[in-house]
Parts: structure tokens; C-alpha cells; sequence
């Protein structure tokens, strides 16, 4: 423990920068050689299923930060809405073995989720990618500065909506898939697939999202409080 301290503390981290329990994990890296990275989270109060798999052997340049907050923390992926999930990444490769992906972002309805699932893959044997992933789940106890509480007298806390998207600007040679789905039982059913083999320029934005559960106002209290 005392050594896991030390190792935060000399990284720069503190446990104020902290909300609750988060998964933070920053890699930035280049060079040539065999490449095996996997990532996989699943978090049942996040009604949660993350999986981010790459291999291949090439050439490659690779920057990317993913962080994992049981807590909708506002500011994260540069922006004020309040996340439990961002992920953001960079990245050349090229080599004459093809790079494969897998990429599965899925708000699971059974754990409570929107029912919502983002999938992605690839095969290439050249990509320039900038791509970020966001994920939110509603939480009562979460102010617009990202903070934790009661929201107290004449203050609404900042709640967050359902949220599965991901942003991606590529250029590739090979083959690049997604299939978004977002399934309701007896009412709502959306499923699109889309595949390209070749050489391709791609901007790509797909974002489910429903509106937070209405939440009663908290009124001051009276003289018979």
C-alpha cells in the first residue's frame, strides 16, 4: 500500500484528483515490433460491458488514456457533461501483418442500463486513427463540478442521461465495421451495420442517449420540519 502510494504520488497523481472508485489507464508508446494489448471491464452498478482488444506486428505510434468512474465525474473528455467512461486514442500503424481490432461499448438493459451496444472492428495493414468513446449512466449524487452529496436547498444536482457513443476520424487500408443496436423490449429496435474493405477516409459520430428518470425537486422545509 505504502508503495502503491509512493508510485501515485511520483506519477503526479493525487487521491483528491479521485471520485469514488476509478480505473485510470494512460499508454503512450512507439516503435516496431508485435503488439497484444486487452483491455476488458464489467461493472453491474455501471450496468457496464467494455471490451478493447489489438494485436498485430508493424510499426506503430500509439497514445491513449482510458478512465472508469463508478461516479459520473463532470470535465471529463474535455467537456462538462458527467461521464463514467471516457477513453480517448491516437495512433499510426503500418506493417506488412494486418493490425486486427475489437472494440464493444454495451449499456447492459439486464443490469439496468439503455439497452444500447456499440461494436466495432478492423483488419488493416495501414491506419491513422483519433477516436473517443463516452459512456454515462444516471447517478442522483452528482453536482455539475463533478462532486458527490446531497444536492441541498435550492440546488438540483447536475444528473447525467444515458449515454453510448464514440467519435472516429480514420484513414485505412483494409477492413473497418461497426454495428450499433439499441433494442427495447416491445417497442424500440434500431440495428445498423456498416463494413468497407479497401482504402477509405471515415468520419464517424454515433451517440445513443435517453434523458435521466424525472427526479423530484427537494423544497425547503416548512415550520413543521
Amino acid at each position: 500500500m505504502l508503495l502503491m502510494t509512493a508510485i501515485l504520488f511520483s506519477l503526479g497523481y493525487s487521491s483528491a484528483q479521485y471520485h469514488d472508485e476509478e480505473y485510470v489507464n494512460t499508454l503512450k508508446i512507439a516503435g516496431t515490433g508485435v503488439i497484444d494489448i486487452s483491455t476488458s471491464v464489467v461493472d453491474k452498478r455501471l450496468a457496464l460491458q467494455y471490451v478493447n482488444v489489438m494485436y498485430g506486428d508493424g510499426d506503430i505510434e500509439l497514445d491513449t488514456c482510458h478512465q472508469t468512474s463508478t461516479i459520473p465525474v463532470a470535465g471529463q473528455g474535455g467537456n462538462n457533461t458527467p461521464l463514467n467512461l471516457v477513453e480517448t486514442t491516437r495512433m499510426t500503424y503500418s506493417g506488412q501483418t494486418p493490425l486486427v481490432g475489437m472494440k464493444l461499448l454495451n449499456s447492459r438493459a439486464f443490469w439496468g442500463g439503455m439497452g444500447a451496444s456499440l461494436q466495432e472492428s478492423f483488419s488493416v495493414d495501414r491506419m491513422d486513427r483519433v477516436q473517443k468513446t463516452v459512456y454515462s449512466l444516471p447517478s442522483p449524487v452528482v453536482r455539475s463540478d463533478g462532486s458527490t452529496g446531497p444536492a441541498g436547498r435550492g440546488r438540483k444536482p447536475a444528473i447525467p442521461g444515458y449515454l453510448v457513443g464514440f467519435e472516429v476520424q480514420s484513414s485505412f487500408n483494409g477492413t473497418w465495421s461497426t454495428d450499433s443496436k439499441w433494442h427495447k423490449i416491445f417497442y424500440k429496435d434500431i440495428d445498423v451495420h456498416e463494413a468497407f474493405t479497401g482504402e477509405f477516409d471515415v468520419q464517424k459520430m454515433v451517440h445513443f442517449y435517453e434523458p435521466p428518470p424525472a427526479i423530484s425537486e427537494v423544497r425547503p422545509c416548512g415550520i413543521d420540519c
